[in-house]
């Protein structure tokens, strides 16, 4: 058994001499949507409207509203997922701080220490040398080896 729709009531309205498309609830339409009064949007009901219900611009406007923020907030929501997704993997890709602690110590253990702690070597060399200062020299030349070498 099917129920017949039931109507909205209404105030009836007197017939205006101005064509309906410039009254807005009995005023004059304004020229720009800057001067409509603001409106909450409220979340999308899909009960609305009802069924059998007469069609009311404001329940469908405040629908379609409502639905095209929820693809906006959800368009949004899924760009920002990406955006993290995308960092999450770079931020994997790079190596952490005791992989490049490694490295860095990898690199100076194969160079060279400082060996400014060694004095230079003043003395005199005759020709020919002595053992002396052959001996002085060899001792000087062991301790900037040992001065630089750095141990495995």
């Amino acid at each position: 058994m099917k129920t017949k729709p039931t109507p909205i009531n209404r105030q009836p309205t007197a017939p205006s001499a101005e064509p309906r498309s410039t009254k807005l609830n009995g005023a004059p339409r304004p020229a720009t949507t800057a001067n409509l009064p603001s409106r909450t949007l409220t979340a999308f009901n899909p009960a609305l409207p009802l069924d059998g219900s007469l069609i009311v611009a404001d329940v469908l406007r405040d629908q379609f509203n409502a639905l095209n923020g929820d693809t906006q907030t959800r368009a949004t929501q899924a760009a920002v997922a990406a955006d993290v997704a995308a960092l999450n993997a770079e931020i994997a890709a790079r190596p952490t701080v005791s992989q490049v602690d490694g490295q860095i110590w990898a690199a100076i253990s194969t160079t060279a220490r400082n060996p400014a702690a060694v004095s230079p070597l003043y003395i005199a060399i005759s020709d020919p040398p002595t053992q002396g200062e052959v001996q002085a020299v060899l001792e000087r030349l062991n301790e900037l080896i040992i001065a630089t070498y750095r141990a495995p």
